[in-house]
């Protein structure tokens, strides 16, 4: 039933999408990743689904939905979208596949932290969102710091220490002991922190 109202109906009004969305997570990906759908491309639409659904579709249907979103993206108009095109998309902004994902830009990234943050992304999108924030932006707040949280941890530590003498530092040093406490150590373990500082977190005062 749910197939033949994509199949069907919606080949003929794309008007009812938005109608359609609470129904994604019972839809085949192949139904939203088919050709039928493909034309589908207004951004509208997509903005409605966010405006109208508090979940998200699970499994299959939200990762199909990501693919058949990227159709109607490239670099250049996710660029023109603005800083807040990360806030205007919503949450389906984390279901893009990587290739697109990573053309989001540094301005949108900081504008859209909050949508980011709120879902559960992939490890490739988190050290992409790290490593593009921290290493981009030289005035990061300690608020900021405090909402990246573990994603401090993945950031190349030069980037780090020019935070050194300001006082979002003590937070870099908080997520830094909560990433060591959770063993995530990463790269950061070898750069940034010493093997004392390792065994004695609370030495982390006297970086």
């Amino acid at each position: 039933m749910v197939s033949v109202l994509f199949h069907t109906h919606l080949v003929r009004d794309r008007s009812l999408f938005p109608e359609l969305v609470p129904l994604l997570s019972l839809v085949n990906p192949a139904d939203i990743q088919s050709d039928i759908t493909a034309p589908l491309t207004d951004q509208p639409h997509c903005e409605k689904y966010h405006q109208r659904q508090h979940q998200e579709p699970v499994g299959g249907a939200a990762q199909g939905l990501g693919r058949w979103y990227s159709r109607a993206l490239s670099s250049l108009n996710m660029t023109a979208g603005g800083p807040s095109f990360i806030r205007d998309t919503g949450n389906l902004i984390v279901y893009l596949p990587f290739h697109s994902f990573q053309h989001l830009s540094p301005a949108q990234l900081l504008d859209g932290m909050d949508v980011l943050l709120m879902n559960t992304l992939s490890h490739l999108q988190q050290e992409f969102v790290s490593e593009t924030l921290i290493g981009t932006f030289r005035n990061l707040t300690a608020e900021q710091f405090r909402r990246l949280g573990n994603l401090t941890c993945l950031s190349d530590p030069k980037d780090l220490r020019v935070y050194r003498n300001a006082e979002a530092f003590s937070v870099i040093q908080d997520n830094i002991r909560t990433c060591v406490d959770q063993g995530l150590r990463s790269m950061i373990s070898s750069f940034f922190l010493n093997g004392s500082e390792l065994q004695s977190p609370g030495s982390l005062s006297a970086c």
